[in-house]
């Protein structure tokens, strides 16, 4: 009896450290397989809100879009009822910011081809392995949302997935 009572034992207790070091579908990852998302402070129903969704779901479709195949997506989108392109963005003083913003593999700016909105918005690509919320930070530390002097930006979007970077300084909406 005491032999059976072990062996029912041991086999218990190999059958629960066998499904406790089990993960479902994880077996086949590494952290570098796993998507890594910051998700800004923004709120619902508003132009930053839905062009943070476009730009993750267009990264989520496509991650290894560059940074102006982004930006370009972006100023196609519906939700910006102006007239929008997009450019290269080089490290340097960019608009928007008080300061050079410096730190990226590659950039690309989104906004209105008339300056008078207070619409700018970049997608930028770190490095591998770069302090993605420190760029984060530094970028929200120099932002500007009266740099277009005129007028003034409502909201600032900030967040990333993976190493890739959205920024955003907009009205809140296209009325007003």
């Amino acid at each position: 009896m005491k032999k059976l009572l072990s062996m029912l034992l041991f086999v218990s207790m190999v059958i629960c450290l066998a499904a406790c070091g089990r993960k479902g579908d994880d077996k086949n990852t590494t952290p570098e397989d796993k998507e890594s998302v910051i998700v800004p402070e923004v709120t619902e129903d508003t132009m930053g809100s839905a062009l943070w969704d476009s730009f993750l779901s267009t990264m989520k479709a496509d991650p290894e879009k560059s940074a102006l195949d982004i930006a370009n997506t972006l100023a196609e989108d519906p939700v910006i009822q102006f007239m929008s392109g997009s450019a290269e963005a080089e490290p340097g003083l960019l608009a928007g910011f008080s300061t050079e913003i410096t730190g990226f593999k590659s950039g690309a700016s989104f906004g209105p081809m008339m300056s008078s909105i207070a619409f700018i918005g970049y997608v930028f690509e770190l490095e591998d392995g770069a302090d993605v919320k420190e760029f984060i930070s530094t970028l929200t530390e120099n932002s500007d949302p009266r740099w277009n002097i005129c007028v003034e930006a409502e909201q600032t979007v900030v967040g990333a997935y993976n190493n890739m970077v959205f920024f955003l300084m907009c009205p809140a909406s296209n009325e007003g």
